[in-house]
C-alpha cells in the first residue's frame, strides 16, 4: 500500500489540531511553552505556522501530552493510542523509585490551571492511596509488600526496619493534598478491598515479617482510616472540602482504573505492577473508560449521604474483619 506524504505544513496543524483537543486554547500557548522552555514569542509563531515544529520539538510535546506522532503521520492508523508509565525500569534503590514515582504523579499537577473545574473518577479493587497515605504505618505497608515481591535484594527482617526518608515523606503528603484538591469525585469501590488488605496483613504476619508491636499499629490505622472514610461517606465532601460519592460496588472486579479531567487537560490511568500506572491523554480511551467505570453503578450503591443502613452495616463489617486481624 502506498502511504500519502504529509509536508511539515499539515503536521504542524495535525499537532495544533490535537493539542486542541486536550488544551483549551487559552492555555496552549502556556502549555507548549513549558514543555519546550520557549519564550511565548517562538511558541505563537509556532503555533500560527510561521516556523514549523521541529521532530524534537514534537517528540517532547507528545510525550508530555500523550498524543501519538505516529497517528498524525500515518492517520490510516487510527486504533494506535500512545500509553506512558510513569517509571519505565527499577533501579537498585526500591526508594528511589517509589520517589520518582511520587515527582512524576505531582509533576502531572503542577500547572496552576490544573485544578479547574477539576473530576476525578475511579474504579479500585484497592484501597486507594487518597485513604491509606496519611496513615504513616499502612502507606509504609503498601510500599514494604511493593518491594518484597519485586526487589531480589529484599532484607528487611521487619515492616519497622523500612525507613522512608523524609523527603519521600513530604512528597507523599504532597500527593495526598492533591488527590483531596479535586472539586468533584465519584469512587466505585469492590466490597472486598479492606477484606484484601487485612488478608495481604496477615500474611507477612505469619512469615514473621510484621512484629507484634507494627500489628498493633496496622490495627489502629485501619480503625481510623475506616472512621475517616466513613465521616467522608456520611458528609459527602473531603477533609479539604472536596465534594466526594462513594459507591459500594455488589459484585468483584479486576482492575482498577482512574480518569482525571479539568479546564486544563484529562488522562486516563490502570494501576500496573502494584505502585504504577499505564496511562494517556488520549480522548477516545477517556471516554471508554468513563462509561465503563459508569456501568459499574449498575452493580453499586452510593453509601454518600444516602443509604444509611447499609453504610452502617457496611462500616460494622469492616471493623469486624479488622477485630479479628491476629498474629494467630
Amino acid at each position: 500500500m502506498v502511504k500519502k506524504h504529509i509536508d511539515h505544513t499539515t503536521i504542524n496543524s495535525c499537532l495544533i489540531n490535537e493539542l486542541l483537543e486536550r488544551i483549551p486554547q487559552n492555555k496552549l500557548s502556556d502549555k507548549i511553552a513549558e514543555i519546550l522552555g520557549y519564550s511565548r514569542d517562538a511558541v505563537y509563531r509556532r503555533i500560527r505556522g510561521e516556523v514549523p515544529f521541529t521532530f524534537n520539538e514534537a517528540m517532547q510535546i507528545a510525550q508530555k501530552t500523550g498524543i501519538s506522532l505516529d497517528k498524525i503521520v500515518h492517520p490510516e492508523s487510527e486504533n494506535n493510542v500512545v500509553f506512558s508509565l510513569n517509571y519505565k525500569e527499577y533501579s537498585d534503590n526500591f526508594i528511589n523509585t517509589y520517589h520518582k514515582q511520587l515527582e512524576t504523579s505531582i509533576a502531572h499537577f503542577k500547572h496552576e490551571d490544573t485544578f479547574l473545574n477539576a473530576s476525578m473518577k475511579l474504579a479500585y479493587n484497592i484501597v486507594p492511596a487518597s485513604f491509606y497515605l496519611k496513615y504513616n504505618t499502612l502507606a509504609k505497608f503498601v510500599i514494604f509488600k511493593w518491594m518484597y515481591q519485586a526487589d531480589a535484594n529484599f532484607s528487611f527482617d521487619s515492616l519497622s526496619k523500612l525507613i522512608l526518608p523524609e523527603e519521600t515523606h513530604s512528597l507523599m503528603m504532597r500527593r495526598l493534598y492533591m488527590l483531596h484538591s479535586v472539586d468533584n469525585n465519584e469512587y466505585i469501590l469492590d466490597r472486598h478491598i479492606f477484606q484484601s488488605f487485612v488478608d495481604d496483613i496477615k500474611y507477612f504476619v505469619h512469615i514473621g515479617l510484621i512484629t507484634s508491636e507494627e500489628l498493633r499499629d496496622l490495627k489502629n490505622e485501619l480503625y481510623s482510616m475506616l472512621s475517616q472514610i466513613e465521616t467522608i461517606a456520611t458528609t459527602g465532601i473531603f477533609p479539604t472540602g472536596k465534594r466526594i460519592k462513594i459507591y459500594i460496588s455488589e459484585i468483584d472486579f479486576n482492575f482498577c482504573y482512574s480518569l482525571f479531567k479539568s479546564d486544563f487537560f484529562e488522562y486516563s490511568r490502570v494501576r500496573l505492577y502494584d505502585l504504577d500506572f499505564l496511562y494517556t491523554h488520549d480522548s477516545s480511551i477517556y471516554r471508554m473508560h468513563s462509561f465503563w467505570i459508569s456501568t459499574l453503578k449498575k452493580y453499586s450503591i452510593l453509601i454518600t449521604q444516602s443509604g444509611e443502613i447499609f453504610r452502617a452495616k457496611y462500616f460494622k463489617q469492616q471493623r469486624e474483619i479488622v477485630d479479628a486481624l491476629s498474629e494467630e
